[in-house]
């Protein structure tokens, strides 16, 4: 801290990348048919790029990371789907050795509390 009250240099936080960590990216579904459905009924499906989130009828995609390490990535996402836009913070946390993502949406709108999905199969 300085003098005056303010953080110094070192106490000022890093920006961190706006990307989602790789262990994180890949397919999963709320249940096992999200991930062997070959008929479009995959409504909890989640497939997740370096940046993005896309579901059965709309993409998120990060724009800014608050926090993030090779398990958990929290931030803004800016999100498009069924012809309308909106932003909404987020979270997600990867555990059981890559198996399982966690999805935690924030704000008036959002979808109460977590959701738990599990990775496709290769």
């Amino acid at each position: 801290m300085t003098a005056s009250g303010t953080p110094g240099p070192a106490a000022m936080s890093t920006p961190v990348p706006a990307t989602i960590p790789a262990a994180m990216r890949g397919r999963f579904g709320m249940v096992p048919a999200d991930c062997t459905t070959t008929m479009g009924d995959d409504k909890g499906l989640v497939t997740i790029g370096a940046d993005s989130l896309k579901f059965y009828e709309s993409v998120a995609k990060l724009t800014t990371a608050t926090k993030a390490t090779a398990t958990h990535v929290e931030g803004t996402f800016a999100y498009e789907g069924e012809g309308m836009a909106w932003t909404r913070k987020a979270a997600l946390d990867l555990s059981g050795n890559g198996k399982t993502l966690v999805l935690e949406e924030f704000g008036d709108d959002a979808v109460p509390g977590p959701r738990t999905y599990t990775r496709c199969p290769a």
